[in-house]
C-alpha cells in the first residue's frame, strides 16, 4: 500500500517537476536513465549518483518523500550534467570532501527554490546549515552560490563557475568546517 501510494505521488507530485529539472539544467540532448528508490529502514537517506539509486524509510510523511526525492534525484541529475560538462573522467560516488560533493550539497538551495520548480512543487530547500554558515569576505558561502546562479548566462557557465570558486576557496570552506 505505501509503494502504491508513494508512486502516485510521483505521478501527481514529482514527475513534473523532474521534467523542470531536467530542463533547468540545459542538457543537450535528451537524457533518459532509470531512477530507483528503495522503502525500508534508512536514516539519514542514503544515495548512489552513478547507480541512479536512492533509500527512503518507508513511514515518512507525503512531504518528506517529496523533498527527499527532488533533493536526491537533483544530485543525480547535476551528477549526470557534470559527466556531459567536463567528461566522465570519474565514476566513483562523490564524497565529502571531495568538491563535487560540496557542489551537489551547494546545488540544493538555487536549483531546487528556482521560480520554474516552485511552481510545480512548492516546497522551500535549504543547504546544510554548517554550510550557510561558512563565511568568504564576510558573505556565506551560500549567498555566494545563489549569486552565481543568479547571474549565470548558462547551467555550464553556472557548474563550471561554482566549481572554480569552491576550488579557489577550498581550504577556507575544509577550514570552516
Amino acid at each position: 500500500i505505501k509503494i502504491a501510494h508513494f508512486q502516485s505521488l510521483v505521478q501527481l507530485r514529482l514527475e513534473d517537476a523532474l521534467n523542470v529539472l531536467v530542463e533547468l539544467f540545459e542538457f543537450n540532448e535528451k537524457i533518459r536513465f532509470p531512477i530507483s528508490c528503495s522503502l525500508g529502514i534508512y536514516n539519514p537517506f542514503p544515495r548512489n549518483v552513478i547507480t541512479k539509486q536512492y533509500w527512503l524509510h518507508y513511514n515518512i510523511s507525503d512531504e518528506i518523500f517529496l523533498r527527499a526525492s527532488i533533493h536526491e534525484i537533483n544530485h543525480m541529475i547535476f551528477f549526470e550534467k557534470w559527466k556531459q560538462l567536463v567528461g566522465d573522467s570519474n565514476s566513483l560516488e562523490p564524497v565529502y570532501p571531495d568538491i563535487l560533493w560540496f557542489m551537489e550539497e551547494l546545488l540544493i538551495e538555487p536549483t531546487l527554490n528556482d521560480i520554474r520548480i516552485q511552481e510545480v512543487l512548492s516546497i522551500r530547500h535549504d543547504a546544510y546549515d554548517s554550510l550557510k554558515n561558512i563565511e568568504i569576505q564576510s558573505i556565506s558561502l551560500t549567498k555566494h552560490i545563489q549569486e552565481l546562479y543568479d547571474t549565470r548566462k548558462s547551467m555550464d557557465q553556472f557548474l563550471l563557475n561554482t566549481y572554480v570558486f569552491l576550488q579557489d576557496n577550498y581550504e577556507i570552506i575544509l577550514n570552516s568546517l
